[in-house]
Parts: structure tokens; sequence; C-alpha cells
């Protein structure tokens, strides 16, 4: 086995590794084991050459410990369920989550933003999203010259015939009901903030806070597949959530989706 192939089997197990009593484990944990499977690959009876610490084939890996260390320790003291739940968001942890979002940086714009097609458009795979395209919506007018977002006729690679029917017939104004804001504007914003280096939709955010209203606030690369599967998982923590939820969640809260 190669360092590649190596280092997606340890993402995997760095993310869904638990507990015995099925709590998220810290750091110390991950780490003791990540040294253990270092170890063993440098003893007489292996005698490899990979670093699994240090090499810079398992960055993304280490970096996945990391995040989920950090989500450990957010979790502390604190009443939620390990999960994460497919369930429908509470109307309690809906409240939370309307009144504190908001589009101050990179990466809370793009956690409403992500939030937003969720819950109208239900997409739920973490490669349909990364396949998406600024071009995949429009905004468009109707004839009372009224704002609304509807897709484009130009589907993402892996959507069933099903979900491709539904979305021809979405429309979603900028005065519906949602839980996080107006949704034109969300889009109008977003859009506006993206590298025009690059037609993806979900790239990466700059990892800084900025007040810089003027220049990109997104990197012309892609979002990792792990940032996109956990999103709704991390929102729930950061926003202290009753439970985890799972991307799932959000548009099982839609009763339309």
């Amino acid at each position: 086995m190669g360092p590649t192939e190596l280092a997606v089997l340890l993402s995997g197990f760095y993310q869904w590794f638990v507990n015995d009593n099925g709590t998220i484990p810290s750091y110390s944990t991950l780490n003791s084991l990540r040294l253990g499977i270092h170890t063993y690959l440098k003893s007489a009876t292996v005698n490899s050459s990979i670093d699994i610490v240090n090499d810079q084939e398992f960055d993304g890996a280490n970096q996945v410990l990391s995040e989920r260390s950090s989500l450990a320790q957010l979790m502390q003291g604190h009443q939620a369920i390990v999960g994460p739940t497919h369930e429908a968001i509470t109307k309690e942890d809906m409240s939370i989550l309307k009144e504190n979002m908001n589009c101050s940086t990179p990466s809370k714009l793009q956690q409403v933003f992500w939030f937003t097609l969720m819950y109208h458009f239900g997409h739920k795979g973490r490669e349909i999203l990364r396949a998406l395209k600024k071009d995949s919506f429009l905004i468009r007018k109707d004839d009372a010259g009224r704002e609304y977002i509807s897709p484009n006729q130009i589907f993402p690679e892996g959507e069933s015939p099903s979900r491709r029917r539904l979305w021809q017939n979405v429309h979603i104004y900028s005065d519906i009901t949602v839980p996080v804001g107006n949704p034109v504007d969300i889009f109008h914003l977003y859009l506006s903030k993206l590298s025009t280096n690059s037609d993806i939709l979900f790239q990466r955010p700059i990892k800084t806070s900025t007040n810089d209203n003027t220049g990109p606030w997104f990197y012309d690369k892609i979002l990792s597949k792990h940032v996109l599967s956990q999103m709704m998982a991390s929102i729930s923590q950061e926003y202290g959530l009753s439970r985890v939820y799972s991307n799932h969640s959000v548009s099982n809260s839609n009763p339309f989706c």
C-alpha cells in the first residue's frame, strides 16, 4: 500500500473512530493512535519509509485529526448527541441559527450560503456539491420585477432523475420565509465574493476575518470533501445546538423539500 492509499484510510479512521461510550476521542487519544501506527511502520518488522506524521501526503489526514480533536474539545460538558443525526432541526435550534448565523467573515458567509442551498434545493452528497458551478443557479426576475433563484438546466453529475425534475420547478423568491435570511441577498453576496479565477461554486474561504468589501473572500481552489461532509456537524457545534445534526437534517427541516 502506497502513501496515497494509506492517507485515505487514515482520514476515514480519524473521522469516524469513537470511544467505547460513543463519544468523540480527545486529541491525546487520536495522537496516541497515530503515533502507534507510526511506530509500527518504522519498526524492524515493516521498516517503511512512510512518515504519517510529517510527510506532505498526510497533511489532509492530519488536518482531519486536528479538526476532530477540536470538535471533541467543544463537546466537553455539552449535552449533545454525538450522532450526527439525520432528523429535522428542532424549532429551538433553528431559532438559535436565525439569531446567530451571519455573513461577517468568509467562512460564516459560506455557512449561510450552504445552509440556504441545502434547505431549499436539498443537495446532500459532497461530490454533487463539489460539482456545482457559479452558473448552476441563476437569479432571475419575474414579470412583476421580483427577483428569484432558480436552478440552471446544467445539472450536477450524479443527481437522480426525480431530483432533476423537481429542480426544474423550484423558484426561491426573496420574500420567502427562510431560517437564516433573504435567499436572493445571500446568493448575490456570496457570488460577488468568489474568486474570479475559478467557476467553482464552493471555493476555499480565506482563513482570516476580513473587512475588505471589494476583493474576493475565497481562493480559486475547491473546498475539501471533509469540510463539505461535516458542514452541518461543524455548525451544530459552533452555535451550541442541542445535538449534532447531519447535512441531511437541513433539507429534512424543509417541509416542501
